[in-house]
């Protein structure tokens, strides 16, 4: 399954361990509920993403209003994780797209 979400960036990490490169991307988005009990201001994240994307990320600054292009995939215990496959700046041209995993 493939959405968009429109955010903010913050920041991005990116670290090799045991020969394996793991990224991912802060990201926030304004708490829009009036009601919300459980956040206020806005709301941070981390999504995790394919190196391609970190490599490919040519922010102008930070934080940077983007739309991510986002896949469900299978996370640990058979959970559902978000994992970022595609970032573009609103109004500008996608990054590469990573490749299926």
């Amino acid at each position: 399954m493939n959405n968009q979400i429109m955010a903010q960036v913050y920041g991005a990490e990116t670290v090799t361990v045991e020969g394996t490169r793991y990224s991912k991307l802060w990201i926030g988005q304004p708490v829009t509920d009036p009601n919300a009990q459980n956040a206020k201001g806005i709301a941070f994240m981390a999504v995790k993403c394919d190196a391609t994307v970190y490599d490919a990320l040519n922010l102008p600054s930070y934080p940077a209003n983007v739309t991510l292009d986002i896949e469900l995939r299978k996370g640990s215990k058979n959970s559902l994780t978000q994992y970022c496959t595609g970032v573009r700046v609103n109004g500008s041209a996608p990054s590469p797209k990573a490749k299926a995993g």
